[in-house]
């Protein structure tokens, strides 16, 4: 059984798509640190660009950043 699934392709890319999903989860916040609870001002409601690619929250904060850091607690 587990090598009939372990030889399905859609199997490879769930699972790689979940270990990519839970190495997000175990590295983001770390490597973020702080930077999902920086609020900045002049940057509220913007655009996704190349320096915020999902752009910003009303707060100012980047929406990028803020998925990550949450991914631990969603998958919690």
């Amino acid at each position: 059984m587990r090598r009939a699934f372990l030889r399905s392709p859609s199997a490879l890319i769930g699972l790689t798509v979940l270990g990519l999903v839970l190495l997000v989860a175990i590295l983001g916040p770390i490597l973020l640190g702080a930077s999902s609870q920086q609020m900045n001002v002049q940057d509220t409601n913007l655009t996704p660009s190349p320096s915020h690619l999902l752009g910003t929250d009303a707060l100012g904060r980047d929406i990028l950043i803020r998925v990550v850091a949450a991914t631990r607690l969603t998958l919690g």
